[in-house]
C-alpha cells in the first residue's frame, strides 16, 4: 500500500485523495507526506480498525498521563487514614458512654454488614458502613479530579506543539509554521482518535469547510490512558476554535460503541453556534435533549442557516419533546431535512380550532422515531394535525426502522398527514357559496 501511495504522492497537482478500506498500517510520517501535496483540497481516509502508528506527541501524552496518574493515586493511598468518631457513642471527661436504647433510639440490624446499631432516625445502614460508602465516593471524586487534570495537561497545546516540532526536525516533511494541508477544504476521517488528533494538529488550511469524523478505534484502545472519546472531542473543539468562520458542514459519527458516548454540552453548544453551518449530522453519540434551548432562545435577527439537521437517532439518546420540533424549525427557516428521536408521544401541543399560528415552513423530509407507541387514537390524530400545522409542504415522514423506534405507528402518522394535505387541496377547489 505504501508503494502505491508513494506513486500518488508523486502527482504534485493532485487535488483529491481517497484511502478507502485501508487494511495496512498507517503512520504519522505518511500523513505528513500527504500533507505536502500543495493543491490537495479533498482528503478521505477510511482506516477502520487497521493499525495506526501515532506521532511522538500522542505517545508522550499517553505516557505522561499513565505515569502521573499512577504516581498521584499511589501518593494518595499512602496518606494516613483518619477515622471519625462513631456517632453512636459520646465521650464525656474521658469516659465513653454508650447511648444504647435511650429514649428516642432503636436498635436495628445494618442492611450492609448485618451488625446491630442504635439509631434515632429511619436509616437502615450503620454509621460505619455510611462512612465507608462516603469514603469510596470521595475517592472516586478524587480519582476523577486527578484524571481530568492530567488529561488536560496531556492536551496542553504548547507542549504538544513542542513534541511535534521535535519529531519533524528528525524527519523530512513540511517545516516551520506551515506544517501542511494548506489548501484542504474537505476532510473525512474514519479511524482511531489518535489519527484524527495528529491530522488536526498539522492542518494549516484557511479554507476548511467540510469535516467528517467517524470514531472507529480498535477494541484494545478501551484501556488507553486517554480515552478515545476525549481525544475525539479535543480534536473537534480544536477544529471549531480555528475554523469557525469557514465550516459549513459537520458530520460526527461513532459506530457501535461499547458503552454510550456523550458529546459534552459545551462542544455541542459551539457546533450549533458555528455562524455558517448548513449541514449537521450527529449519530451514534448521545446529545442532551436541552439542545432545543438553543432554538428556543434564538436571535430573530440571526436565524440558523441549517438546511439539513440530523440529530442522534440511537436508542441511548434521550430524545426531544414534540414541542421542540416547532422551536427548531422556527429558528431554522431554510431547513429542508430534519432527523431526531422523540421522548414520547404523550405531550402533544394542542391548538384551538382554527389554529392561531400555523407555520408555512418548507421542511420536506422528517425522519423520526420514539420508543413507545401511543395507545390513544385521538392522541395519534393530534400528532398528525400538529405536524400538518408545522409543515404544510412535507413530502415524507421517514421512519427509524426498528421495533424500538415505533416505525409502524410513525408510518401510520405519515399517512394521516398525507390525508390532511389531500383534504387541504380539495378545499381549495370547493366553490364559494
Amino acid at each position: 500500500m505504501r508503494d502505491a501511495l508513494e506513486i500518488c504522492l508523486g502527482f504534485t497537482r493532485l487535488e483529491r485523495l481517497e484511502l478507502a478500506n485501508a487494511t495496512a498500517s498507517l503512520d504519522f510520517q505518511l500523513l505528513r507526506d500527504i500533507s505536502c501535496l500543495e493543491r490537495l483540497t479533498h482528503l478521505l481516509i477510511d482506516n477502520g480498525f487497521a493499525t495506526y502508528v501515532p506521532s511522538d506527541a500522542v505517545k508522550e501524552a499517553e505516557q505522561y498521563v499513565t505515569q502521573h496518574r499512577g504516581e498521584e493515586i499511589l501518593r494518595r493511598k499512602k496518606l494516613p487514614e483518619v477515622s471519625p468518631p462513631s456517632p453512636t457513642s459520646k465521650t464525656t471527661g474521658g469516659t465513653k458512654t454508650h447511648r444504647g436504647n435511650s429514649f428516642g433510639y432503636s436498635s436495628l440490624s445494618c442492611s450492609v454488614c448485618k451488625q446491630s446499631f442504635s439509631t434515632s432516625g429511619g436509616q437502615d445502614v450503620c454509621p460505619k458502613c455510611c462512612e465507608k460508602k462516603d469514603r469510596r465516593r470521595r475517592e472516586k471524586e478524587e480519582e476523577e479530579r486527578i484524571r481530568v487534570a492530567l488529561e488536560r495537561e496531556g492536551f496542553n497545546r504548547h507542549w504538544y506543539k513542542e513534541a511535534l516540532s521535535r519529531q519533524q526536525r528528525r524527519s523530512p516533511g513540511p517545516q516551520g509554521d506551515d506544517m501542511g494541508f494548506n489548501t484542504l477544504s474537505t476532510l473525512s476521517v474514519r479511524g482511531p482518535a489518535t489519527m484524527m488528533q495528529d491530522i488536526v494538529e498539522i492542518l494549516y488550511s484557511n479554507s476548511l469547510s467540510d469535516i467528517t469524523l467517524e470514531l472507529s478505534d480498535p477494541p484494545g484502545s478501551i484501556n488507553s490512558a486517554i480515552p478515545a472519546s476525549r481525544r475525539f472531542i479535543a480534536s473537534m473543539d480544536f477544529i471549531m476554535q480555528h475554523w469557525a468562520e469557514t465550516i459549513k458542514r459537520v458530520t460526527l459519527l461513532v459506530k457501535d460503541p461499547v458503552s454510550p458516548l456523550t458529546l459534552p454540552k459545551d462542544t455541542v453548544d459551539n457546533i450549533i453556534r458555528l455562524p455558517f453551518l448548513k449541514y449537521l449530522d450527529i449519530n451514534g453519540w448521545c446529545v442532551d435533549s436541552k439542545i432545543v434551548s438553543h432554538f428556543i432562545n434564538w436571535d430573530s435577527q440571526k436565524p440558523f442557516k441549517f438546511q439539513h439537521l440530523q440529530l442522534p437517532d440511537n436508542i441511548s439518546s434521550p430524545g426531544l419533546p414534540l414541542s421542540g420540533l416547532r422551536s427548531i424549525v422556527e429558528a431554522s427557516p431554510e431547513l429542508v431535512s430534519l432527523r431526531c428521536r422523540l421522548k414520547n408521544l404523550t405531550e402533544v401541543p394542542i391548538y384551538s380550532v382554527p389554529a392561531p399560528a400555523p407555520l408555512s415552513h418548507k421542511l420536506k423530509v422528517l425522519t423520526v422515531g420514539n420508543s413507545t407507541p401511543s395507545s390513544d387514537p385521538q392522541n395519534v390524530l393530534e400528532i398528525a394535525r400538529y405536524l400538518n400545522l408545522l409543515f404544510p409542504d412535507l413530502e415524507k415522514i421517514a421512519t427509524l426502522d426498528s421495533v424500538e423506534q415505533n416505525a409502524e405507528q410513525w408510518r401510520y402518522i405519515g399517512s394521516l398527514v398525507k390525508m390532511f394535505q389531500t383534504i387541504r387541496l380539495d378545499e381549495k377547489n370547493r366553490p364559494s357559496v
